[in-house]
């Protein structure tokens, strides 16, 4: 029904149109009608049709790709396998072996000793007999400047390197340090020996004296006693005397700088007695440091 009075209207409409169309002076205002109705009608016409929503075209923002950083490593350490490599072995190299005459040893004052160390020749030159062994430093201990090789030593062979030495008299520690030298004057090995030389013990170890049967032309005899004493090193003897008469002497010193012979005198009076032979005796007591008795010496004086 609604459709019928669409139709019907819009002839209506149409047939008015054309009539007017045919008139100039309603012209003008008959279009102007004409359009009014004609958009009067198209809006009827659109407000019946359905309307239909057309999708608008959406654009789709795909995400960005996220953008991640890269990390630059350090280069790791490449390890790539090494054969090893042989070190070729010097011309001249020294292997010790042994010795004689061990560090420290006590040697007594001036004594004569042989040292000898053994060595290995494990370079790849044959030390000739014009390698020595040379006095580096130290105490030469009486040795030679220099001692050439008796011999030849090849690669792999050793050799005994003596040196006939002597020790210090003067009490101590003393080193003597030696080195091997080759033929081109260069040195590749050193050795040393080392003593002890002790000091000497204080003591007297030996008292004497000049008495002697004696015959005076005059008596009583009065006797000029010598008393030789003497001591191993330095240092200070107390002494005293007795003899056959029972008299006892005072104490004395003796004060000794070094090892060696000193004499105490004194005169022993009223000896002899006319026309007998006497006799008598005297003895010398070492206080310090022995603490010993030495004597009796027996003489006899014999008066006209």
């Amino acid at each position: 029904m609604g459709k019928f009075r669409l139709i019907f209207a819009v002839s209506i409409f149409l047939a008015l149109a054309t009539a007017a169309c045919n008139l100039p002076f309603f012209a003008t205002q008959a279009i102007s009608a004409e359009e009014k109705v004609a958009t009067s009608v198209a809006q009827t016409v659109a407000a019946l049709q359905p309307v239909i929503i057309q999708p608008t075209s959406t654009s789709i923002v795909m995400p960005t790709q996220e953008i991640v950083p890269t990390y630059t490593l350090a280069p790791t350490s490449t390890y790539s396998m090494l054969l090893p490599t042989s070190t070729p072995e010097p011309c001249n190299k020294a292997s010790f072996v042994s010795e004689t005459i061990p560090d420290g040893t006590t040697m007594s004052a001036g004594q004569a000793f042989t040292k000898t160390w053994k060595w290995k020749n494990i370079g790849t030159c044959t030390w000739n007999t014009n390698y020595k062994l040379v006095f580096s430093s130290g105490d030469a201990m009486s040795g030679p400047a220099s001692k050439n090789l008796a011999s030849s030593v090849a690669p792999g062979a050793t050799v005994d390197l003596t040196l006939d030495l002597k020790a210090p008299t003067t009490p101590g520690t003393y080193y003597s340090y030696w080195k091997l030298q080759a033929d081109d004057g260069q040195s590749f090995t050193q050795m040393y020996v080392q003593i002890k030389v002790p000091g000497a013990a204080f003591a007297v170890t030996s008292v004497g004296t000049n008495l002697a049967d004696v015959s005076p032309a005059v008596c009583p005899h009065s006797y000029a006693v010598n008393i030789n004493i003497t001591a191993s090193a330095a240092g200070t003897v107390t002494y005293y005397t007795e003899n056959s008469l029972g008299a006892t002497s005072p104490t004395k010193s003796v004060v000794f700088a070094a090892a060696g012979t000193k004499t105490e005198a004194f005169t022993w009076d009223n000896l002899g007695v006319g026309g007998v032979s006497t006799p008598y005796w005297l003895k010398v007591y070492i206080d310090n440091p022995n603490h010993q008795w030495f004597g009796p010496y027996n003489f006899n004086v014999t008066c006209p």
